[in-house]
């Protein structure tokens, strides 16, 4: 993984501006189109890595992979989980999954929501590992699955723990805190399921971590819409 992951800094720093932030998201396998921002804020770089020739912006960088991990959703993942081995240029990295279009500052978002280094959004619906995990039985392998449940339950962690919507995350890149604990959800996703959700809390709990709770629903706010996967 860390073979694979090194080259993606090489590339990326072809393309760097060097500004604070960097807003950065990942269409592996045709599964998005590329949204354009509605709002673009000076001081911030827009990357989108891709293993498609047919993705092109104005506005975001487009850094094209040509080699995937494993298979095209955890390559997504593990890109999405370890900005801090990529962008070496920036102190803030925003990860914005591909199915939301960003339609307010970033910047501002920034400025009003970033705490503890580790800003993310709360589910809508689950608070529960284990009820993520039943809930993911349709979307991933049912055996993966539930080896990761008992595999928990037999490491202590506890029922309603809580629960995040990982398609934003704000993040420190430069905090070794933050770091650790990606390094630790990474090696979670490479051992178990690709979604990541179901390991976030497990890692939050077994490091003895904290991150701010985003008082928005992820859907529906001020910054960011979601669009349906194509």
């Amino acid at each position: 993984m860390n073979n694979f992951i090194s080259k993606f800094s090489e590339l990326y720093d072809k393309h760097a501006l060097g500004s604070d932030i960097v807003v950065y998201t990942a269409i592996i396998g045709d599964y998005d189109e590329l949204k354009d921002p509605l709002i673009v804020d000076k001081g911030v770089d827009y990357v989108c890595f891709t293993d498609s020739d047919k993705i092109k912006s104005k506005i975001w960088k487009v850094v094209k992979i040509d080699n995937l991990y494993r298979d095209p959703r955890r390559t997504a993942r593990i890109l999405k989980v370890l900005p801090h081995k990529i962008f070496n240029r920036h102190k803030i990295n925003l990860w914005v999954d591909a199915s939301f279009l960003i339609k307010g500052s970033v910047k501002n978002f920034y400025q009003k929501f970033y705490k503890n280094s580790l800003s993310c959004f709360p589910h809508n619906d689950r608070y529960c590992v284990y009820d993520e995990i039943k809930d993911a039985i349709y979307k991933d392998s049912l055996r993966i699955l539930k080896k990761q449940a008992e595999d928990y339950k037999k490491d202590g962690m506890p029922k309603n723990f809580g629960l995040i919507s990982s398609g934003i995350l704000l993040r420190n890149n430069q905090n070794e805190k933050v770091s650790r604990l990606m390094n630790y959800w990474a090696n979670q996703i490479d051992l178990y399921s690709s979604r990541d959700q179901v390991s976030f809390s497990y890692c939050i709990w077994k490091l003895n971590e904290k991150y701010f709770s985003i008082p928005l629903n992820i859907f529906k706010n001020d910054y960011f819409e979601n669009i349906n996967h194509s």
